[in-house]
C-alpha cells in the first residue's frame, strides 16, 4: 500500500515553489493582496478554536464542496507540516462539477493551544504565483479571531484569460470558509 501511494503522489514533488514572496518584489500589472480579519466571538472553552483548528491541520480549512486537499498527509492519517506538497480540487460551479487542479506546498503548519496557522506557497503548477496563510487567535479578551492573507498573481495563461473568474474562486473559498466557521458560534 505505502509503494502505490508514493507512486500515487511522487508527481506532486516535481513543480517548483514560484509563490515565495521573494519571488513576488517585481512590479506586475494585476495583484490580488488580501488580509481579512473575522471575529467570531468568545470561546472560553476552545471548543470553537479546537474544532476549526483541527480542520486547518487535516487538510479541511474550506468546506468540501468548494476546494478539497490531498496528498500525502491524507494517505498518511497526519496532520499538514511544513514541506508538505498538497492538490488542491476547486470546484467550477458553473462547469458541472468541473475541479481544477493545482499543486502546493505548504509553508507553515503550527498549533498551540491558542494559535493555529497554516499556510502555503504557489508552484509551478498552480494558476496563480502567489502565497495565503490563516491564523485562528484565542485570546481571553478579544475571543476567536481568524485572520486570512494571501498575495496572488497571475502564473498562467488561463489565468489572465478568466482573471474575474479566477478572483471569484478566490472570494468564494474565503467567504465559504469563514461562514462555515461563523455558523457555528
Amino acid at each position: 500500500m505505502i509503494e502505490t501511494s508514493e507512486k500515487t503522489y511522487s508527481w506532486l514533488d516535481r513543480p517548483l515553489v514560484s509563490g515565495h514572496p521573494s519571488m513576488l518584489k517585481d512590479r506586475v500589472i494585476v495583484e490580488f493582496i488580501d488580509d481579512v480579519t473575522i471575529q467570531l466571538g468568545t470561546d472560553p472553552q476552545r471548543n470553537l478554536f479546537s474544532r476549526i483548528a483541527d480542520l486547518m491541520m487535516h487538510g479541511s480549512y474550506y468546506p468540501d464542496e468548494i476546494i478539497t486537499f490531498d496528498g500525502r498527509f491524507r494517505q498518511e492519517r497526519r496532520e499538514l507540516k511544513a514541506g508538505d506538497r498538497v492538490l488542491q480540487l476547486a470546484r467550477l460551479p458553473f462547469l458541472f462539477g468541473y475541479r481544477t487542479r493545482t499543486v502546493t506546498e505548504i509553508s507553515v503548519a503550527e498549533r498551540t493551544d491558542c494559535r493555529c496557522v497554516i499556510g502555503y506557497y504557489t508552484t509551478t503548477q498552480h494558476f496563480a504565483k502567489g502565497w495565503w496563510q490563516a491564523t485562528l487567535l484565542s485570546d481571553q479578551d478579544e475571543g476567536l479571531t481568524l485572520n486570512v492573507k494571501c498575495q496572488a498573481r497571475p502564473q498562467s495563461l488561463l489565468y489572465w484569460l478568466a482573471i474575474p473568474v479566477a478572483r471569484f474562486m478566490q472570494e468564494r473559498a474565503r467567504k465559504a470558509a469563514m461562514s462555515r466557521f461563523l455558523s457555528w458560534v
